[in-house]
């Protein structure tokens, strides 16, 4: 667990060495809070290693790592500066501990990726609910102060420019916040195939034929009952 928290605190002081070239660049307070995916993840990787709560740890190894990751695949070209820059250094530092940590709790055994129906709807109700709050918040900044949020990249025009994943989602559904609807089909996706390694025995195994079997007996077993009687 020391290297987990080790990542930790070197993923607190990448968030902070990022922010402070936000502000160096002129960018608003109010517009950089800690209230994107990948920045709340900073906060969520301790409060999990701490509670241990398996909610926390469905939401960082499903929702935080495949938002970390679509970062790291397709960054954003407002969030990075020069190739070697610190600024550029410490955005793939807090975006890599994100998938590095949850990988590492499963493959530990301190975490068992075990997702069901349920636990999927309720990791998408949260995701969605959080951006709804978030595009709500988003355009009273926008529109009352005049502040650029744009937090959980729910406004099409400060998001789809810098962002070709995006500006692809906005072609599809020209509409801020709902434009991010098509990224439900790539987190369920991502699930499936990321559980894998984890689950396959039990979804495709002998471990599921050993419960249909087992399945299978208890109702022979309740049919012979129902006959006697």
């Amino acid at each position: 667990m020391g290297l987990l928290w080790s990542l930790c605190a070197i993923n607190f002081v990448a968030f902070l060495v990022h922010d402070y070239y936000f502000l160096q660049r002129g960018d608003q307070v109010l517009a950089i809070l800690p209230l994107q995916l990948c920045t709340i993840t900073v906060f969520l990787l301790p409060l999990a290693l701490g509670l241990r709560k398996r909610l926390l740890y469905d939401f960082l190894f499903y929702i935080c790592a495949i938002g970390a990751l679509m970062a790291l695949i397709v960054p954003s070209s407002d969030k990075i500066g020069q190739i070697y820059s610190l600024m550029t250094l410490s955005f793939f530092v807090f975006h890599y501990v994100p998938v590095i940590i949850p990988l590492l709790l499963a493959c530990w055994g301190i975490y068992r990726p075990r997702p069901t129906l349920k636990s999927v709807g309720l990791l998408s109700a949260v995701f969605f609910g959080t951006a709804a709050v978030l595009h709500l918040l988003n355009l009273v900044l926008n529109r009352s102060l005049g502040i650029e949020a744009d937090y959980f990249f729910t406004i099409i025009r400060y998001s789809a420019p810098y962002n070709s994943l995006l500006a692809f989602f906005a072609s599809l559904i020209p509409f801020d916040f709902f434009y991010l609807l098509p990224a439900a089909l790539i987190l369920w996706f991502y699930i499936f195939v990321v559980s894998l390694p984890w689950n396959w025995r039990r979804w495709f195994g002998s471990d599921r034929a050993a419960a249909t079997l087992s399945e299978s007996t208890v109702l022979d077993k309740r049919s012979e009952i129902t006959t006697k009687q």
